[in-house]
């Protein structure tokens, strides 16, 4: 069995009290800045590489 190199990611969950956009035609300059809570909730994705294939699959739970 061929083993394929894999990575995991978490991302907290986040409540945003209130935000300012940055608009700028440079991309270094754009962005945001604001205030809000991060809570203990989250989403963590994992992705495997594999051998190149033409069908995509995505697993929600």
């Amino acid at each position: 069995m061929i083993e394929y190199p894999n990575a995991c990611a978490f991302a907290p969950g986040h409540i945003t009290g209130f935000f300012k956009v940055h608009n700028s035609d440079n991309p270094k300059s754009k962005g945001s800045v604001g205030c809000g809570l991060v809570i203990n909730g989250g989403i963590e994705s994992e992705i495997t590489l594999m051998k190149k294939t033409t069908e995509t699959v995505i697993f929600l739970n």
